[in-house]
């Protein structure tokens, strides 16, 4: 507990892996343990957190990031990459930190559930650029908050609810964003496109 784990090779989990309140440094997370759960885990393989704001600093996920767990957290620093899929449930919320300049990287996905609010925070003075090759989709979430945003990839609101993309000081799309099947999207604050957005059959 609060402590940091920095991985410079390999570490086998072979039970639960608890991140609470510490932080996971420079890791990749891999099958065949394959999971990250902030919150409690009913999987008997899982590298697992709290909702006691363990942070991922500078970390790789090539499976799942669970957040599943109502009101879990996690902090990021240094950039987060996803090749595999984090999904996202009631209250839960990964939050950028640090006063840098940080990209949410990978060619995975972020998933909002169905149930309740979801939040990608970025604190002022911290910057994030979404890759040209993740996605963030599903039902109701928020991205954004302060610190300035760049998304080059796809925010997809398809399913029904409302995926908002806000910033108090500004943010510019250079990708794609729409809403469709029942979902809809809405642009708050300042902000400047240079891609595409579309509401599709249904949005």
């Amino acid at each position: 507990d609060g402590g940091t784990r920095r991985i410079r090779d390999t570490a086998s989990v072979a039970g639960l892996f608890s991140l609470h309140g510490g932080t996971l440094k420079d890791a990749t997370v891999v099958a065949p343990v394959g999971m990250l759960v902030v919150g409690h885990s009913s999987h008997p393989r899982s590298l697992t957190g709290t909702g006691f704001n363990g942070t991922l600093d500078g970390v790789t996920i090539d499976d799942l990031l669970d957040l599943n767990a109502t009101s879990s957290q996690a902090r990021v620093l240094n950039g987060l990459t996803i090749n595999g899929t984090i999904e996202m449930g009631l209250a839960s919320s990964l939050r950028f930190q640090g006063g840098t300049s940080q990209t949410l990287d990978g060619s995975g996905d972020i998933v909002f559930g169905p149930t309740g609010e979801k939040n990608l925070n970025i604190d002022g003075g911290t910057s994030v650029t979404i890759g040209s090759d993740l996605t963030i989709r599903g039902a109701t979430g928020t991205i954004g908050s302060q610190g300035a945003i760049t998304n080059e990839g796809t925010i997809d609101s398809d399913e029904p609810g409302s995926i908002t993309v806000t910033a108090t000081t500004a943010w510019t799309n250079d990708g794609t964003i729409r809403g469709q099947n029942g979902g809809d999207v809405r642009l708050q604050g300042p902000w400047t496109n240079n891609g595409t957005i579309s509401i599709e059959d249904g949005g």
